[in-house]
């Protein structure tokens, strides 16, 4: 399990995918709230 050998391994790895989780997360709430407005503008 690719876990298992990270968790034997550092800790980098874990503050580096948290790091892209967070950029993607932050990046899908922007797409979902720019969606939304189109939406919005076309249903009005």
């Amino acid at each position: 399990m690719e876990l298992v050998r990270c968790l034997n391994g550092s800790q980098i790895y874990f503050a580096l995918t948290d790091a892209i989780m967070l950029k993607t997360l932050n990046r899908c709430a922007v797409v979902k709230k720019y969606t939304r407005t189109i939406s919005s503008k076309i249903q009005g």
